[in-house]
């Protein structure tokens, strides 16, 4: 996201703000920034959306070390049901029509029906509690005036609905062949994947919910099996019995559906003169795969941020790493001593804890709370 003149932050992770978090007119954007001067979690295809306000402002780019996980999962036990027949359903190949797969997918009008059939909604969805069945449905309706604009931009690309679904043309002349799939927003990918269904054949049926819906739908309706939209490092379904979901790879040369991206730290380069060791700590800073992981399931068992961050500063294994993130240029072994005023820092890492996953953002901070302390 980014932060525009009045201050105001825009989360390109809310749909509603998509459009203007893509930070397309520099006029509108602040120089110096006076909320985001630190970044912890740019996903690469940031920086390949005209997004001038991000480039023009970073000071100190790396990445942060962990990959961003976007695509297509399953729940973990629909993936054991099909390698226990020598199915491997963690390649797209075998989705084709003849190669297996379908036969461990639900069919579309049992998912369908189940999802509107949903009847106990989380808070997100349903805040008044009053909500009846049909609330969570399929959105990809063409009866539905409110999805006018995703219509349009279907048909522009040759593409339409029916029911609520996208059947792409490997299975429309059998809807009982295809194995559906549920998306959360039109703007998350949903085109991009209805093309790859095309272009290779794949019998999906495709439609999307919303974000929030879509977690009702998969962690509700476990006795069916389809595929569903997730990324990761993310905490809503780390922790999805029997255990964390399982990601269909594609191939590399689908340009439009990258298998990983790696996450970038982006620093204001005026931080390094207004605190040169909160500009240490996060020029430092990385976190791995596993570190995430670790991270997500925190969150999602209910650990607040600090929690999951303390949780990480204080595991023996650690230790080693963010040590190494304290000490001054040069490899010297006496840590760097902070210097920043407390009211700054917090200013600088409130900007951090919004635009990135909150819980490295609280390790960095965590680290540097801890030197001061000392």
């Amino acid at each position: 996201g980014c932060t525009d003149a009045t201050g105001r932050l825009w989360n390109a992770s809310l749909p509603e703000e998509w459009s203007d978090a893509q930070c397309t007119d520099p006029r509108r954007f602040q120089q110096p920034p006076v909320r985001a001067w630190a970044a912890l979690d740019v996903w690469t295809t940031a920086l390949t959306q005209n997004n001038m306000r991000l480039v023009s402002n970073a000071g100190y780019v790396h990445p942060v070390g962990y990959r961003g996980m976007a695509g297509l999962y399953m729940h973990s036990d629909t993936m054991e049901a099909a390698r226990g027949r020598d199915v491997l359903l963690q390649w797209w190949e075998t989705y084709r029509v003849g190669f297996g797969a379908r036969e461990f997918f639900s069919s579309v009008a049992e998912v369908d029906n189940a999802m509107r059939g949903i009847a106990e909604f989380s808070e997100s969805v349903c805040p008044s509690g009053t909500c009846a069945p049909g609330t969570v449905r399929p959105l990809c309706d063409p009866s539905d005036p409110a999805r006018a604009q995703e219509m349009a931009a279907m048909a522009e690309r040759g593409l339409s609905c029916d029911g609520g679904w996208f059947y792409s043309p490997a299975c429309d002349q059998n809807r009982t062949a295809c194995i559906p799939v549920v998306m959360s927003e039109f703007k998350w990918r949903f085109l991009a994947y209805c093309e790859v269904a095309v272009q290779k054949s794949l019998p999906f049926a495709i439609t999307w919910t919303g974000w929030e819906q879509e977690k009702d739908v998969v962690r509700k309706l476990t006795s069916m099996r389809f595929l569903f939209f997730w990324w990761g490092p993310d905490s809503a379904f780390a922790t999805l019995p029997p255990a964390m979901p399982v990601r269909i790879y594609f191939d590399e040369s689908f340009t439009n559906l990258p298998t990983a991206t790696n996450p970038m730290i982006m620093l204001w380069g005026g931080l390094k003169d207004i605190d040169p060791v909160v500009y240490q700590v996060l020029q430092m800073a990385a976190f791995g795969d596993s570190d995430l992981t670790t991270m997500m399931i925190g969150k999602a068992i209910g650990k607040s941020d600090f929690e999951t961050a303390c949780d990480w500063l204080q595991a023996p294994t650690n230790e080693a790493k963010w040590r190494q993130w304290l000490l001054p240029p040069g490899g010297a072994t006496e840590a760097a001593q902070p210097q920043a005023d407390g009211l700054v820092l917090g200013v600088i890492l409130a900007g951090a804890f919004v635009l990135a996953l909150g819980c490295c953002a609280a390790a960095a901070w965590a680290v540097w709370a801890w030197r001061r302390s000392k």
